[in-house]
């Protein structure tokens, strides 16, 4: 009797071990695991493309001169909620009309809503992004990069392409859009008068009034161009640092971890998988005589490659809209999206006869701000090409937070715009003329300054990726956009952390 009850005693203690290292292997692997939630294999995954369609940033205009590209995100979000039925109830029937400069400039400074989009898309792919099912040709291939949606005199919606200088106008019904129970419009200027009176909503004023450059830079017998980029004429709120690392390590990734993420992109079979090393410690799964790859890689950068089948069932051309669904449930069999995933870039080229590649290019934000890689090699938080209807190509490089960083001190000050171009004026003045070599003969002249301020393409917050010994931290920066050039800065210090060309800037 003793003996049983001391091998029942014996087994218990073996269970309980066995359960506890059990749990320890689980936690090991639940980094990633989480991440993925129960998407795997052939399991299908449900993503709302709307979600990821959204404005790459906000510029509302109060009237008389005042606007504001910082408030609150939960305002942000409605603001765009609002403004898709307007967007709905203009481009699914109305015809449209050019429109002149002076009058895209009347609709900038109204009472208004400017939706600066991620890339330059067609009509079709706003509709797409408003949440419509019509799809029109009406303007063909040209595409918008900036929405305004006055609220002074409600009624037309604009679509700019500003590097091309071209506007169109449509109009919509003031009455109930889309089926809404209250007039679209009525609910959008309501939500810019809380905007105006919150209290956390930062003001602004335009480069163009601040340093009057219509005065100093119009001429009587060319069509002048208003800069309608803003910066804040008031104190701004502080913005920590934060501290983040890749989503996996080429150091500690297991090769438990390493099948969790074969079984999504090869299935449970591996008869025919092969495992190999690199010479940089990259981890590749090779599938057949290589006709499809996974690859884990330096810096957590996760790839998948699948050779074009072609032939009968690969002859479908999928829409931008089905291209894009495919694209991002793909994408999320391998994860969960970051916080503020969204479509930042999209290309479309042709292979061959009957052969259509697009490429979606994804980005994320931290705390409504925008986030900057910095890295040339790879800009992008995630990548998904789509061969006709066959996804081709899946790239990742996820981060996770690990910490923040203590806040600025409320003495250290946001750096300005002009304290900033002064900061670094001899490299501006230097690319500027690089690429306006003919600007050279009037640099001495007292209009000169003006100039390069009238040409500022780009002045935004965002996050940027600092590396540094392999540390990886997210630092609050301003992305300053002159002629062809792009430039970081550290919000604070007014450091330079990096300059690209425009062609590097997506």
């Amino acid at each position: 009797m003793l003996l049983e009850k001391a091998k029942s005693a014996i087994l218990m203690v073996l269970f309980a071990i066995c359960a506890y290292l059990a749990g320890q292997f689980l936690l090991d692997t639940s980094s990633i695991s989480a991440r993925a939630g129960s998407a795997g294999g052939n399991v299908q995954v449900s993503v709302n493309i709307e979600d990821l369609l959204n404005p790459q940033g906000y510029q509302v205009s109060f009237g008389g001169g005042l606007y504001s590209g910082h408030f609150d995100t939960g305002l942000k979000n409605s603001l765009w909620s609002s403004a898709k039925g307007l967007i709905r109830g203009a481009l699914e029937t109305s015809d449209y009309t050019e429109a002149d400069q002076a009058l895209w400039d009347e609709a900038v400074t109204q009472r208004s809503v400017t939706l600066k989009l991620p890339f330059a898309m067609t009509m079709d792919q706003i509709l797409v992004a408003a949440g419509s099912d019509v799809s029109r040709d009406l303007l063909g291939t040209a595409a918008f990069d900036v929405i305004i949606i006055p609220t002074a005199e409600p009624g037309s919606v604009f679509l700019g392409n500003r590097s091309e200088a071209r506007f169109v106008s449509f109009s919509y019904s003031t009455g109930s859009a889309s089926g809404a129970e209250s007039p679209q419009s009525e609910v959008l200027a309501a939500l810019l008068t809380e905007i105006e009176q919150d209290e956390m909503t930062v003001e602004y004023k335009r480069i163009e009034d601040t340093f009057s450059l219509r005065t100093i830079l119009e001429k009587p017998d060319q069509v002048y161009r208003e800069n309608h980029i803003i910066e804040p004429i008031v104190a701004m709120p502080t913005f920590e640092k934060v501290r983040v690392q890749n989503e996996f390590s080429l150091e500690t990734l297991s090769e438990e971890q390493e099948r969790y993420y074969a079984d999504i992109a090869f299935g449970a079979r591996f008869d025919f998988v092969k495992r190999v090393r690199e010479v940089d410690g990259s981890v590749v799964y090779l599938y057949g005589y290589g006709d499809r790859a996974l690859r884990f890689g330096a810096q957590g950068r996760l790839e998948y490659q699948e050779r074009f089948r072609g032939g009968s069932t690969s002859d479908e051309i999928l829409s931008f809209k089905d291209s894009l669904t495919k694209a991002v449930a793909e994408l999320r069999k391998y994860g969960e999206f970051p916080e503020g995933f969204y479509l930042k870039y999209f290309t479309e080229t042709e292979d061959a006869p009957g052969v259509r590649v697009k490429t979606f290019h994804f980005s994320h934000r931290h705390q409504g701000l925008p986030t900057d890689l910095s890295n040339r090699e790879m800009p992008y938080t995630a990548t998904v090409e789509i061969t006709n209807d066959q996804v081709t190509y899946l790239m990742k490089s996820y981060k996770d937070i690990q910490r923040l960083l203590p806040a600025a001190a409320p003495s250290n000050q946001i750096l300005s715009l002009d304290r900033l171009i002064e900061s670094q004026f001899d490299l501006i003045l230097e690319d500027y003329l690089t690429l306006n070599p003919e600007a050279a003969a009037s640099k001495d002249d007292f209009g000169f300054v003006y100039q390069i301020l009238h040409d500022i393409t780009e002045y935004e917050l965002i996050y940027f990726l600092s590396r540094d010994n392999n540390v990886l931290t997210y630092l609050p920066a301003w992305h300053l956009g002159i002629g062809g050039n792009h430039y970081y800065f550290d919000l604070y210090t007014g450091e330079l952390l990096q300059r690209v060309p425009t062609q590097a800037v997506k």
